[in-house]
């Protein structure tokens, strides 16, 4: 038809007028929607946010959001690169670094009446801890020629079930050393000999790292030895002191 739009304003009441925008009598005709391409069909809206994560991504609509998506990568309100509760993900850690239990360490002093030097001799030798741990049951050496850095000993306490081996890891005469230990208890002692008025002080860390079984043990065990350590640094300043009056 080729009526105008003037033309459509005579139209009975109720009639629809074929004239592109003409409206009919009383009311508007409702248009036809526009069709737009879905984010994962022919090809998001420029500037969509389909384009923005990638129109090869599974996603899902965001309810009250106009074609606005959010992939499922990642629950909601988790992105990568930040920390949970800022809005961002980030990998789950573990605990810090540990190879058993926790690590406590014992720290101990006392003054000998001796020079560094002897000292250092007497306590460097693992044989000699009989004459002053009242715990230690044996001790034999398992290496040949002096002792240094990797001689090792077998010994023997009597609160430990079984015999463990111990090796000198470091040796620094008359200033320091150290001895290491395996087993359920692994312990590291570290001594070091500063030159003082009256003797030489001398400093023991023992580092004690539990491992299996036991760690439900290693609380008291820990409150034992500090009373251990304790004494046997009145030990070793008695013996020391002994060993100096019988050379005078």
């Amino acid at each position: 038809m080729n009526n105008s739009k003037e033309q459509c304003d005579g139209l009975p009441h109720g009639e629809q007028c074929r004239h592109p925008g003409a409206v009919r009598r009383g009311r508007p005709v409702a248009r036809r929607p526009r069709d737009r391409p879905s984010c994962g069909a022919a090809g998001p809206r420029r500037g969509g946010a389909a384009r923005r994560h990638g129109a090869d991504r599974r996603s899902v609509a965001v309810p009250g959001r106009r074609g606005g998506v959010r992939p499922r990568s990642h629950p909601p309100g988790l992105r990568e690169g930040g920390p949970p509760g800022s809005g961002r993900s980030s990998p789950a850690r573990g605990p810090r670094g540990v190879r058993g239990g926790p690590v406590t360490v014992i720290r101990s002093s006392v003054v000998v009446p001796c020079t560094p030097e002897e000292a250092f001799d007497y306590l460097v030798d693992v044989r000699h801890e009989r004459e002053w741990n009242p715990d230690m049951a044996s001790v034999e050496k398992l290496t040949d020629g002096p002792v240094g850095i990797g001689t090792r000993y077998r010994a023997k306490w009597r609160s430990a079930p079984t015999s463990l081996v111990v090796e000198t890891i470091a040796y620094d005469r008359p200033r320091s050393w150290s001895h290491h230990n395996g087993g359920p208890l692994e312990v590291t002692l570290t001594a070091r000999l500063t030159p003082v008025d009256g003797g030489t002080r001398l400093d023991t860390e023992f580092d004690a790292t539990p491992h299996g079984a036991f760690r439900l043990l290693f609380p008291l065990f820990v409150r034992k030895m500090r009373k251990v350590e304790s004494a046997n640094m009145g030990h070793i300043r008695e013996i020391l002191g002994r060993r100096t009056a019988d050379r005078a």
